[in-house]
């Protein structure tokens, strides 16, 4: 099955724009596509770590199995979002990646990896800028599970999701998002269970804050919701104009879609 690049190219844009030239050089990198199904199990904790992924479709999650056989769910990936990058340094996994749903992703072997950095540097500020990019919502949202009351931390989780579905230019001020996410993925991402997630939802839309039908969320109010939720919108903090200095494959003064 060909890979559909758009979902990747919509996330490398809300950074910055690097030459077609490099993007075509990754596209030729990537390997077939791969249909999996809801609770595979991509790689394991203490496996070799030889790829990473690109998601086509479908929702995905990072985890670790506590001692006391809970779960800690770290990251949630959507559609053009990139896998693994966290084992790029190391020869074996450091935690597991599920499917939360069913999808389509695609491979990226470490030394076609290497060598298409090589020859395009401006890629490699791009995958650097990811890994910044998913440490610094982690942060947040281990601030919001450590300090905030539960109706917060759901709200923050709301609007994280929300927020890589939205254009580049950043979340608007009302909108519909999908959350095809069982309420325990979500309970074990912000430390709550699932009658508690179940109890908070019902919370945030009696406050007015979302309203649900089925799996989408009506946000009527984006600044309500961040306010009270003490939200940060992450996607532009992170520009590479001081990576790709002196690059001539990349126009650190290019907007993206310009």
């Amino acid at each position: 099955m060909p890979y559909d690049a758009e979902p990747l190219r919509r996330r490398l844009n809300v950074f910055e724009t690097i030459s077609d030239e490099a993007k075509r050089a990754l596209m030729d990198v990537l390997g077939p596509t791969s249909n999996v199904r809801k609770g595979d199990q991509l790689r394991q904790v203490g496996g070799p770590a030889v790829e990473f992924w690109i998601v086509e479709q479908g929702w995905f999650f990072d985890c670790s199995t506590l001692g006391d056989g809970g779960r800690q769910v770290y990251t949630v990936y959507q559609p053009g979002d990139v896998m693994g990058l966290q084992d790029l340094g190391w020869e074996v996994a450091v935690c597991d990646t599920v499917a939360a749903t069913d999808g389509v992703i695609v491979r990226i072997g470490k030394d076609d990896f290497s060598t298409v950095v090589a020859q395009h540097p401006a890629l490699a500020a791009y995958f650097l800028t990811y890994g910044i990019y998913d440490h610094t919502r982690m942060i947040d949202r281990l601030r919001v599970v450590g300090r905030m009351e539960a109706v917060k931390r759901v709200g923050h989780f709301l609007l994280q999701c929300f927020s890589d579905q939205a254009d580049p230019d950043g979340l608007p001020r009302a909108g519909r998002f999908h959350l095809p996410l069982d309420q325990s993925v979500i309970g074990d991402a912000v430390g709550l269970t699932n009658i508690s997630v179940s109890r908070m939802m019902s919370e945030l839309e009696k406050q007015g804050l979302i309203d649900r039908s089925g799996r989408s969320v009506h946000v009527p109010d984006v600044p309500a919701l961040a306010s009270f939720s003490e939200f940060t919108e992450r996607r532009r903090a992170v520009p590479l104009s001081w990576m790709l200095a002196g690059m001539p494959e990349a126009d650190p003064n290019r907007r993206p879609d310009s």
